[in-house]
């Protein structure tokens, strides 16, 4: 913890405990155990060692995240790299920790793929990346840290620091602890962490727990139809159908509708003449698995038609959750 004395961080952690306050242990076993909490940092080399000292098993959980603007990507991918490597240096000097236990995150696995396709433990996000500038890869083919020209260019595209940091994480853990040999390490890869907020740092604004928490509080209703299989609310005020952009996250059948070879293809295929690079957005076709450079020159008529292809069916798909919404409004009386 870097602050111990912020009880917005550590109350929650001391309710774990069997000691200490009794307002924050009722209920608690005696034999529950000690929670002790020491002060330290990730990017701090070293201030873990008083916390490390005897312990056979490290859980790693705490990363910098972008929400609500607490970290840029630059921050978010550092943080995440040297602070693991800052741990397991620790680990490596104590010599007591038998077991790493990374939490990383599907950020680390998902790429590019077609509808249906599923994610084992071969896949990385980094997968077919090679021709996307915003992914720097050495001569053998290793994910590095991004190129310094790129930092604003990958701030504008989510996650995406996020995303390489976890992959180069996960790959490090591996590796170092198999080198090693005196601990292993084991990854886990969860996509969304949903449950109780146990403290205000558990719903930044933007995370998925401050999505759901407003809904749940009454703040503001929505209905995610694209993200979620279902979401019910008594008395919705509003609903938002997620865009129809890329990743396509598309049931088959609409793809089912369209005939790609038979799709109109742009009239006017170059950007406009004395465009300012900063008009384009990159972040669209950062998630897009082919090699091409938008800024210099067209994409080929096969892209197009498989960009133009996912696009309509990812809008009939949303003009599909409307009638359903709203035959679900006249089903209940709800509609106005």
């Amino acid at each position: 913890m870097r602050d111990a004395s912020d009880p917005a961080k550590v109350d929650h952690l001391k309710a774990l405990s069997a000691v200490g306050d009794p307002a924050l242990t009722t209920g608690r076993s005696p034999d529950a155990g000690e929670v002790k909490i020491f002060e330290a940092d990730l990017t701090v080399a070293g201030s873990y060692e008083e916390a490390f000292a005897g312990c056979s098993c490290v859980i790693h959980v705490g990363t910098p995240m972008g929400y609500g603007g607490a970290n840029n990507p630059e921050e978010i991918f550092d943080g995440a790299v040297d602070g693991t490597m800052n741990l397991i240096d620790t680990i490596q000097k104590g010599g007591s920790v038998k077991r790493l236990i990374y939490t990383s995150s599907f950020a680390a696995v998902g790429h590019p793929a077609p509808a249906g396709y599923v994610y084992t433990e071969d896949d990385w996000a980094s997968d077919g990346r090679e021709g996307d500038p915003l992914w720097n890869f050495d001569e053998n083919g290793e994910l590095q840290r991004p190129k310094p020209e790129n930092w604003e260019a990958i701030s504008k595209v989510g996650d995406l620091s996020y995303s390489m940091a976890k992959v180069i994480t996960d790959k490090m853990c591996a590796k170092i602890a198999a080198e090693d040999g005196s601990f292993d390490a084991i990854a886990v890869n969860p996509c969304v962490v949903l449950g109780p907020c146990m403290t205000t740092a558990h719903e930044l604004v933007g995370s998925w727990q401050w999505v759901m928490g407003r809904m749940l509080a009454g703040k503001r209703k929505i209905v995610i139809l694209s993200r979620f299989a279902a979401v019910r609310l008594a008395n919705p005020k509003s609903i938002t159908i997620s865009e129809p952009h890329l990743p396509w996250g598309v049931p088959e059948k609409f793809f089912a509708q369209y005939e790609p070879a038979s799709l109109p293809l742009a009239e006017h295929k170059h950007i406009p003449v004395g465009m300012p690079p900063i008009a384009w957005h990159h972040g669209t076709w950062a998630h897009f698995n082919h090699t091409f450079d938008p800024i210099h020159g067209p994409v080929s008529d096969a892209v197009a038609r498989e960009a133009r292809h996912g696009y309509f069916a990812a809008v009939s798909f949303a003009d599909d959750l409307v009638g359903k919404t709203l035959a679900a409004l006249d089903d209940t009386g709800k509609a106005k």
